[in-house]
Formats: structure tokens, C-alpha cells, sequence
């Protein structure tokens, strides 16, 4: 509702100040009519009074010359009074020049010429008064006073020429301003026009809209007093103050206040809720809430005592209710009864407890059997072993036995083939031993240098023997968090298969380097061997994993890298493609980790 508010308020605002702009703008396109009407006026002023002095020093000269012929002092009267207008005439002049409706220059010549004829004029009466008609007569003969009312003549003329070019200007902004108020006054009674049908329009519309949204609340408030009396947890109602305003049924079954009775009472009169195990009344709800301003919740704890003074395990929640614009108008308190839910609760702890101990007992037996299994494992593994050392020792002194000219060739090959079935066997179990170990034996973690490790690992190991292999670690390798025994048997695996596992007839080649990966360390082992297929690397870190019969080993060495770096907290991958060598990596984390 707030946003068509104000959209209407913004539209009303805008239509206004549309609406004075254009009185504004109609009223200063009427005072520029008024002052181009005024100037058309003024012009047409000057022009008549132009006219006006051509025409009365006509008269002047004519009622002279009625004069010199009559000799009539009758005739003097018209002259008279054609002069008086004349000088009338002249001042109007002078006036319209100080208010430079004509040119100053101009005026002046012709109030000149307008002079020199009067003085003419004038000696010409003088002179017929004075003598005879001719002489006046041959005055008025020598054309002097005709030339100097010619030059007049011309002089008005060019004035009421520009004159009348000024007032065609002044009559053409004239009516540019009086179609532009028109056209201003038109449009400005077509948009209160179009303004007014579309108020009524959107008025009908916003009556309309608000009938419906009475109905609709209403329906809202049916529904929701349907749904609130349909609810299964009680539900209390009050305004600011915390006075009832709404209890719903299952409200008032919990309580065992009727609607009717609690509306104005305080909350703290029909909710009495205490502590469980102190029965101390616990805070107001509704003050928490309106202190707060924001909703509590209370699921455990409390106990609700009843208007019969029965005691109810409850869980209560409090909101507040606010109108669209964020006014409080009241707290609402949702509560429940949660007799089954304590219940249980308290056969969830004893099964808890049950469950505890169970596992606790289990796991003991489980470490008693870890126990044994390791023990039976290092037992077998030591028996195995002993006869396997006594067939190795047999075989040998057979094969010495027939070393001599003339032994069987057939029973030396026998006896070799022994030696490496149980050279086979002891490195089966060893390994099988070392994997054991990996996954049972609980080792420490400490900080353990690499770079001391595995320069180590290369100097003691014979395959790893700079005559045999060529093994680079480039930069300096970082202190890790790891046990020194596990690491050994992790880069023991990884260099022994880098030098192993490379073309016949090519010199392994080894370069280890660290980088930092996140807060890891990961340490790269690359080799330049046959490369490792695509779809072999998921199963590459299985147990009794072979990619190559051509190659001696168990399979299971990989298995153990795997295991040792999950124990110590790491990951273990492989980057590799047949041809191309292999690069498999270690991530450990460092000691501030």
C-alpha cells in the first residue's frame, strides 16, 4: 500500500508543479502579448501624430495663402490654430524621441524644416500685411517655401517608413505571443483535463482496491481466527502492556482460563510459568519480548501451573507483533504441552547411558582383539619366516653343491628358482608386515626435516646408489608434522618404484622438489619412467596392485604410502601418462598447522 501511496503522491506533486509551471509560463507569455500589443500601439501612435504634422502644416500653408489673397484678418484664424497644432505636433516628436520610438537625429531635422516653413510662412503674412499682394505673391512664386515643405515631406515620410517597418515586427510578435498564450492556455485545460479523468480513474480504482482489501482481510481474519482455534499449541495474544487480548481453545484448555475471562487481565495472571526445579516464577515473556524486540524462545525448564493448580511441563516462545510499518502492536506467546516429550527425553538419556556403556565395553574388547591380532600377525610372520629362511639356506648349499663340472644343469635351476620364490615370499610378508604396522601401530607426529630424511634414505639404500640412478632434490625441503618411521617406509616406496619401474637400458632419472599447496606441503617425486595408464591410477593405491608382471614386487608398496600419509593427516596422488614418466606427491602439513 506505502509504494501506490507514493506513487500517487509523487504523480500529484508532479502534476502540480506541471500545472504552475504552465500558469507561470501562460502569464509571462502574457505579459510579452501585452508589451508586443503595447509596442504595436505606440507605433501606430507615432505614425498618426507623423502623419498628423504632414497634414496640419498643410493646413497652415493653405489658410496662409487664403491670407495673402483675401487680406481677410478672418483668415489668420485657421493659421492660428494650425500653428498651435503644429507646435503640439513638434513636442509630441521630441517626446517620442526621449522615449527613442524615433530617432533623435531625425526629429531634430524635422523640427528644423518644420521651423524654417513656419518662419516662412510667417514672413510672407508679415510682408502682405506690410505691402501690396505681390510682393507676398512673389514670395510664395520663388518656391522656397515649396522645396522646404517637399524636404519635410521626406523627412516624415522616411520616419513613418521605419516607423511602419517597426510596427510590422511589433505586429508579428504581436500574434507569435498570442498564439503561443493560446496554445498554452489550450494545452494547459487539455492536461487538468486529461489530469483530472485519470485522479478519478485512479481514486475509483484505489476506492476499489481498498474494498477489496477490506474483504480480504476479513476473510484473512476469518480464516486465521478458524485456524488459530484449530492450532495444537495454545496461543496467547496482548497488547504493548501486556493485557490479554486472544486466547485461542487449546490455550485455554493448558490454562484453564476462558477467553472471556483472561482478555484484560496480565499475562503473569493466566501464563503462571515457573522453574522446574526451583519453582521461581521465570521473566515475563512479554517485557523480555519488549525489551528485546525480537523473539525468545524456552523448550526445557519450565513448568506451567494451571488456573486448577495443576503443573504442565511446557515450551513457550514469545514474538513480537508488528504492523506493516514496524509499530509494535503486541506480543504473541506460543506454548505446548510437552509431557511426551520429557518423557522421552528421559528414556533417551537412560538409553544413552546404556548405549555408553555398551560401546565402552565393546571397544574395550576391540582393543583386546587389536591386540591379539597384532601379536598373532607378528607371530605368524616370524614363523612364517623361519622356515622360509631354512628352504633359502637349503637351496643355497645345493646350488653350492652342484656347482662343481658335471652337476646337473636342471637341478641348479631348481634350486635358483627356490632362492627366488622365497625371496619372493620374505618380501611379500615383510611388506605385508610394514602395511600392519601402518594401519595398527599408534605413532606420534613431530616435526621431522625432509631434506635430512631423504638425503638419508638415498645415501643408505643400494637401488638408490648414484651409480644406478640419478636422484636431484631441488630447493630446500621443508620440516613437515609427521613420524620419522612412517615417512621412511612412504619415500622408501616411492623412490624404490621411481628407480624401478623405467625402460630397459635407461638410467633413472629423479628429481624431488616442495611446494606450497593452501596450507599444506606438497612434496613431488618425478621419475622419467614407463608412465602410468589413465584408468590405472584409481586402483593405483589398492593392496596386490600390479600394473606390469615384467617388474618384481608385491604390489602392495603403494598401498603402504597410502596408509602411512592418511595416519599422518596427509593426502597421496599421481600425475602420470604412459611414456611420460610419473610425478606422485605428497601433502603433509607443516608444524604451525
Amino acid at each position: 500500500m506505502k509504494p501506490v501511496r507514493s506513487a500517487i503522491a509523487n504523480f500529484f506533486l508532479i502534476a502540480t508543479t506541471l500545472l504552475a509551471a504552465s500558469l507561470v509560463f501562460t502569464y509571462l507569455v502574457g505579459l510579452a502579448a501585452i508589451e508586443s500589443n503595447r509596442k504595436v500601439s505606440a507605433a501606430r501612435d507615432v505614425l498618426q501624430h507623423l502623419e498628423q504634422i504632414n497634414s496640419t502644416l498643410r493646413d497652415a500653408e493653405t489658410a496662409q495663402r487664403s491670407y495673402l489673397l483675401t487680406a481677410d484678418d478672418a483668415s489668420l484664424g485657421p493659421y492660428r490654430e494650425a500653428l498651435a497644432r503644429v507646435l503640439k505636433e513638434e513636442a509630441k516628436l521630441r517626446e517620442f524621441a526621449a522615449l527613442s520610438q524615433l530617432p533623435g537625429a531625425a526629429v531634430d531635422e524635422v523640427l528644423r524644416l518644420t521651423q524654417e516653413k513656419i518662419t516662412e510662412l510667417e514672413q510672407s503674412i508679415q510682408i502682405r500685411r506690410d505691402s501690396a499682394l505681390e510682393p507676398a505673391l512673389a514670395l510664395v512664386r520663388a518656391e522656397g517655401g515649396k522645396a522646404t515643405m517637399e524636404r519635410i515631406r521626406k523627412a516624415v515620410s522616411q520616419l513613418a517608413d521605419a516607423q511602419k517597418s517597426r510596427l510590422e515586427e511589433d505586429l508579428r510578435e504581436a500574434n507569435l505571443a498570442d498564439r503561443w498564450r493560446t496554445g498554452i492556455f489550450v494545452l494547459t485545460i487539455a492536461f487538468n483535463l486529461g489530469f483530472i479523468a485519470w485522479a478519478y480513474r485512479r481514486v475509483t480504482r484505489e476506492v476499489q482496491l481498498r474494498e477489496a482489501a477490506a474483504q480480504d482481510a476479513g476473510r484473512q481474519k476469518e480464516l486465521l481466527a478458524t485456524t488459530l482455534a484449530s492450532i495444537g499449541d495454545g496461543v496467547i495474544a496482548s497488547d504493548p502492556q501486556g493485557q490479554i487480548t486472544f486466547l485461542n481453545p487449546e490455550a485455554e484448555r493448558l490454562t484453564g482460563w476462558a477467553n472471556r475471562e483472561a482478555v484484560g487481565q496480565p499475562l503473569g495472571a493466566v501464563l503462571r510459568v515457573v522453574d522446574e526445579r526451583t519453582r521461581q516464577p521465570v521473566p515475563d515473556p512479554v517485557q523480555a519480548v519488549l525489551r528485546l524486540g525480537s523473539k525468545l524462545d524456552s523448550d526445557s525448564g519450565i513448568v506451567l501451573l494451571t488456573k486448577e493448580g495443576k503443573t504442565l511441563p511446557i515450551g513457550e516462545s514469545a514474538a513480537p507483533i508488528r504492523q506493516a510499518e514496524g509499530t509494535l502492536a503486541g506480543v504473541v506467546v506460543v506454548f505446548r504441552d510437552i509431557s511426551e516429550l520429557v518423557a522421552a527425553r528421559e528414556t533417551l538419556a537412560r538409553g544413552k547411558e546404556e548405549l555408553e556403556r555398551l560401546v565402552e565395553a565393546r571397544t574395550g574388547k576391540l582393543r583386546e582383539m587389536i591386540t591379539e591380532l597384532q601379536h598373532i600377525s607378528y607371530a605368524i610372520t616370524h614363523d612364517m619366516r623361519a622356515p622360509l629362511r631354512a628352504m633359502s639356506a637349503f637351496a643355497q648349499m645345493l646350488l653350492d653343491e652342484s656347482a662343481p663340472p658335471g652337476s646337473s644343469t636342471q637341478s641348479r635351476d631348481y634350486c635358483r628358482r627356490i632362492l627366488t620364490a622365497a625371496g619372493r615370499l620374505d618380501t611379500l610378508i615383510r611388506d605385508a608386515l610394514s602395511f600392519s604396522r601402518a594401519v595398527l601401530q599408534e605413532l606420534p607426529l613431530q616435526p621431522v626435516n625432509l631434506a635430512i630424511l631423504l638425503r638419508g634414505i638415498i645415501d643408505t639404500y643400494p637401488d638408490l646408489r648414484p651409480d644406478l640412478a640419478d636422484i636431484e632434490i631441488e630447493g630446500n625441503l621443508p620440516v613437515v608434522m609427521g613420524n620419522e618411521s612412517l615417512l621412511t617406509q612412504c619415500f622408501g616406496n616411492l623412490l624404490g618404484n621411481a628407480v624401478k619401474f623405467v625402460a630397459p637400458g635407461v638410467k633413472p632419472r629423479v628429481r624431488i622438489r616442495a611446494e606450497a599447496n593452501g596450507c599444506a606441503v606438497r612434496v613431488c617425486v618425478e621419475d622419467n619412467g614407463i608412465g602410468i595408464p589413465k584408468h590405472a591410477h584409481p586402483r593405483l593405491f589398492g593392496m596386490f596392485q600390479k600394473l606390469d608382471n615384467k617388474y618384481e614386487g608385491t604390489g602392495i608398496g603403494l598401498a603402504i604410502v597410502r596408509k602411512v600419509v592418511e595416519r599422518m593427516g596427509g593426502k597421496v596422488g599421481v600425475d602420470s601418462a604412459p611414456g611420460e614418466g610419473s610425478r606422485f606427491w605428497v601433502e603433509l602439513k607443516p608444524p604451525q598447522a
